[in-house]
Order: structure tokens, then C-alpha cells, then sequence
């Protein structure tokens, strides 16, 4: 097995053998709708390895021949790491050689070094150079692997402000984790605890249409006393969801909360019997409000609900109290 030596401080007292390093896979699998053509779409190989780093070049395969059995030893400095990392009471930036450590950093080399963070729980003194890789970076929109990837990094680095913003994508777009594989990448937990609140919000949904299903059963009338009007809603509402394909059920695989918003969207909205003829069966309101008599209506509290929880998901919710310090 071929040795490659890198010294991060040339008079430290510890060396780290990095047996076969880069073999994890942590690119996650998932229904990737990035826009075909993207970029950066692909964008999860590591940068070349330039100046003081090009004697690592060696780990990473060409076109042509894969990846040599090799062992890393880096010298380090027992002392900064003890500062560093709870696990040893990374290192170019634990040692404060910030000069040379490349300040354009894609999305798989992002998720390695996070995940490095993660494993030695050296968070803080990689805070620093974290903000500076991910300033001005823009995040995707829809759910695929750079949304995962840039997940992850957010969440081991408690970056409240993208977490939020990756957490509430895979909440609205998400259609369950049998669609997901994270092979190596160990966000399991907080996937999971996502996975979680997801089948809760949409589990509040199919309540709140079991709710307003019996609530027009039982009425006598709409809040415009008129039961012709709630009879013909209830009609529409149950003829809907029985139109719902595959049944919205538990534990909502195939459904995401943009999905079944967007069916509740297009329930039929029918002319209420109280309305005047050249009146509008629905409108839009100042406050954004839908006429209360529709099925859309009187389900836009709980969407509301729902659009509020997502967008306020906090990452403090996803660490566990050893790692939030």
C-alpha cells in the first residue's frame, strides 16, 4: 500500500493514518429533478488538488485507472486538536492555516468535510471558513441531491438560516424515504426526524378532510344558513378525495405536502346557491382569505397551519444536546 505524508504542522507529536480515505459514498440517491443540463447537476467531484495540497492528488481516480490502495499520514499538533475536537482532549483550519484552502467548494466536497466535522465534532474552529464556502451560494429549490448534500452540511454546521431553507424543500417536496437512499452519508437521524414531521403535517390534512367531510354532514346550513350550499360542498369534497390516486393514507408514500396542496387547490368549486349570478363562487380577499363556503375555504386555516410549520422548522430541533454546544 503506497504512503502519501502531508504535514499540517512539521514539529507536531501525533500523526493520522487515514486508512483508504474517499471510499464512502456520500452522494445520496433520490428522484433528482434538477432541470436536465444543470451544471450543477453533477457538480459533486472534488476540485483538483492544487499547491500544498497537490501531493494528495494521487487519491482521486482519472479517466483511466481507479483509485490505488493508499494510506494518508498527516502530522499534526496534539495540542490543537485536544482545543479542537472533544474526541481528541482538520486540520489545516484547526491549526489556523487558512492561507491556501480553497474558497470555492462544491456541493460533494462541502459534504465531505461536514461530514469529517460531524465525525470529530470539531464544528467551531470550522465555522469560520464554513461561512466563507457557503457565502452567496445558491441553494436548489426543488428536492435532488445537491438539496440533500447542502442539508447535511447545514445542519452538522447549525447554519439556522439554510437549514431552514433546505428543511421546508424536502418537507414540500418530499414524497417519503423509500424514494431516498443516503448510502454513506450518516444524516439518517435528522432525515428521519424530517420523515417524521412530514407524515404529521400531511396526517393533519387528512384529518382536517375527515373533520370538514363529517362537520357538512351534521350542519344544518353554511354560514350563510343555506343547506343546499354545504350539501352540494360535501358532494364535491367526497367525490374529490375518492378521485385522490393512490389513496391518501398513512404513511402518505408517493404524496408530498406541494401535491396534496395542490389537489385541494383544484377542488371543483361550485356557483353557491346564496350567490348573486354575476358573483364570483370564490374570491380573493386583502388578507388572502378564500370565500369561507368553499371546501378551499374552510380548509385554509389548517394550510395555513401547515405553511407556517414548514417554514418555521429550526435546526435546534435536529441536534442532539451533546452537538449543540
Amino acid at each position: 500500500m503506497k504512503s502519501i505524508c502531508y504535514e499540517v504542522d512539521s514539529g507536531g507529536d501525533t500523526e493520522l493514518i487515514l486508512k483508504n480515505p474517499n471510499k464512502q459514498n456520500i452522494v445520496p440517491d433520490c428522484p433528482d429533478r434538477t432541470p436536465e443540463g444543470d451544471p450543477n447537476a453533477l457538480a459533486f467531484a472534488n476540485p483538483p488538488c492544487l499547491g500544498r495540497y497537490q501531493v494528495l492528488s494521487e487519491l482521486y481516480s482519472d479517466d483511466q485507472n481507479e483509485t490505488p490502495e493508499v494510506e494518508v499520514r498527516i502530522r499534526v499538533s496534539s495540542r490543537h486538536l485536544i482545543f479542537a475536537s472533544r474526541y481528541f482532549r482538520f486540520l489545516d483550519s484547526v491549526h489556523g492555516r487558512h492561507v491556501g484552502i480553497p474558497t470555492d467548494m462544491n456541493a460533494g466536497l462541502l459534504t465531505r468535510i461536514a461530514s469529517i466535522v460531524d465525525y470529530y465534532q470539531c464544528r467551531g474552529p470550522m465555522h469560520f471558513v464554513y461561512q466563507a464556502w457557503t457565502f452567496s451560494r445558491h441553494l436548489p429549490n426543488e428536492l435532488c441531491k445537491r438539496n440533500l448534500m447542502y442539508l447535511f452540511s447545514a445542519w452538522v454546521f447549525h447554519d439556522e438560516e439554510r437549514f431552514r431553507s433546505l428543511a421546508a424543500s424536502f418537507l414540500n417536496r418530499s414524497t417519503g424515504m423509500s424514494e431516498i437512499e443516503t448510502h454513506d452519508l450518516p444524516v439518517g437521524e435528522m432525515l428521519t426526524r424530517l420523515e417524521r414531521r412530514r407524515q404529521f403535517l400531511l396526517n393533519d390534512i387528512l384529518e382536517a378532510m375527515d373533520s370538514l367531510q363529517e362537520e357538512m354532514v351534521q350542519e344544518n346550513g353554511c354560514q350563510h344558513e343555506s343547506t343546499d350550499c354545504s350539501e352540494i360542498s360535501l358532494g364535491i369534497l367526497m367525490r374529490e378525495r375518492h378521485r385522490i390516486d393512490p389513496p391518501f393514507v398513512a404513511p402518505f408514500n408517493g404524496y408530498s405536502l406541494d401535491k396534496i396542496v395542490g389537489k385541494i387547490m383544484g377542488f371543483k368549486i361550485p356557483m353557491s346557491p346564496h350567490c348573486a349570478i354575476n358573483e364570483e363562487p370564490y374570491v380573493f380577499h386583502a388578507r388572502g382569505n378564500y370565500h369561507p363556503c368553499t371546501t378551499l375555504g374552510r380548509l385554509k386555516p389548517i394550510l395555513m397551519e401547515i405553511k407556517q410549520a414548514v417554514e418555521g422548522v429550526n435546526v435546534a430541533d435536529f441536534v442532539s444536546r451533546d452537538a449543540s454546544d
